[in-house]
């Protein structure tokens, strides 16, 4: 039998080596973003990470000589095996030096985080199907509904008085609409720049589902790095001034459907 303490050892010795490797050349930036949230970042077809973040960053490394290495971490759940929260723990602990996923830029998350300035607004969306009469997401009251990973789901839900348990969590989005598609929901909560992606790139989807109601006003996504890392956001927020400047990130919106 195992020592209790033997996989601890190698839990810590796992972490210090992503410690020291994120330290030792200031050029290369270790960055984590979750795969599963097209267009932000996911894995092809090829299982080659993409998306507009994925672009978004390598241009901003690319302004400032850096080199990227990628980390795919889950938003929330496991990290290392323990149940830390996902990706902005990793960032706490030091496990890569950047986080860029659809993270909004909340008043209270800029209490505890160094945070870049916006580079996309979006917001919470409801979808329903092409021949339903739902119009409001308080219509789904006694229905069941999906709903897709996104920043303050909680207050919008609570502001519409749609109680938990009608309520499905997805993981991707592409599982909710299948299911609404199907009929097995009556409708689907997701970012609203996933939605228009996903029924830009499925003809079917797009004569099968409708967006019908924005259900909170926009929030700022932006990078994030740990308090004290203020230096490599100001690099960042310096190398989106210039991509802003010289249309670059006009560009990528445009590339990955999402309105300049």
């Amino acid at each position: 039998m195992n020592p209790w303490w033997k996989p601890l050892t190698r839990l810590f010795v796992g972490v210090t080596l992503l410690f020291v490797t994120a330290c030792s050349d200031p050029r290369i930036v270790h960055v984590a973003t979750d795969p599963h949230h097209p267009p932000l970042s996911y894995l092809d077809d090829h299982d080659h990470l993409v998306g507009f973040e994925v672009d978004l960053m390598q241009a901003i490394a690319q302004k400032k000589g850096w080199t990227i290495v990628w980390h795919q971490v889950p938003q929330d759940g496991l990290f290392a095996g323990v149940d830390w929260t996902g990706i902005l723990a990793g960032l706490r602990w030091h496990a890569y030096d950047l986080a860029i996923s659809g993270l909004a830029a909340t008043a209270d998350l800029r209490l505890t985080w160094a945070i870049s300035q916006p580079y996309l607004q979006t917001g919470p969306e409801l979808v329903v199907p092409a021949s339903s009469t739902i119009t409001d997401l308080s219509d789904l009251s006694k229905q069941p509904f999906g709903t897709v990973r996104q920043p303050e789901l909680d207050q919008v839900l609570l502001r519409y008085r749609v109680t938990d348990e009608t309520q499905q969590n997805y993981g991707q989005l592409s599982l909710a609409l299948a299911d609404l598609s199907e009929g097995r929901i009556a409708g689907v909560v997701a970012p609203r720049e996933a939605v228009a992606y996903a029924r830009k790139e499925n003809e079917l989807l797009r004569t099968t589902t409708k967006p019908v109601q924005r259900l909170s006003d926009d929030f700022p996504l932006a990078v994030f790095a740990r308090p004290e890392d203020q230096s490599r956001i100001q690099a960042v927020n310096d190398a989106l001034e210039k991509l802003r400047t010289d249309g670059t990130l006009d560009q990528l919106k445009r590339q990955w459907f999402l309105s300049p």
